[in-house]
């Protein structure tokens, strides 16, 4: 029993230790770049743990940049040091319906969705 309760309790502090460095990453920018940051969660606001959330852009760019992260234990995105531009961005998850939508990045900024996006089951 010890030895459960101590593989839980260091898994959790690993997670949390791994989640703050990602935070920390998005919001130090090299210079001349941006970044943005999500949650994504269900219809019943429980995080999607593992989605992929893809940024394609700038529009009107040749070559375009494309970059993908994975959604943490919390739901959590972040994707940093992004030239300015405006971004097409998509979520991807099993079962989950597509998510697209657009972010202007900003030089020296990080964006915040002021609410979490939610994903639908593919059934709905």
């Amino acid at each position: 029993m010890k030895k459960i309760l101590f593989a839980m309790c260091f898994a959790l502090f690993i997670m949390v230790g791994f989640s703050d460095d990602l935070f920390s990453a998005g919001i130090n920018q090299a210079a001349g770049t941006g970044g943005f940051i999500g949650y994504v969660v269900d219809e019943f606001g429980d995080p999607v743990v593992g989605a992929t959330v893809t940024v394609v852009g700038p529009e009107n760019s040749s070559p375009a940049i494309r970059r993908c992260e994975v959604t943490d234990i919390d739901g959590l995105f972040i994707i940093s040091g992004l030239p300015e531009g405006t971004y097409l961005f998509f979520i991807e998850f099993i079962g989950k319906k597509r998510v697209t939508g657009y972010v202007t990045i900003v030089a020296g900024q990080v964006t915040q969705f002021s609410d979490p996006i939610v994903m639908e089951d593919c059934g709905e």
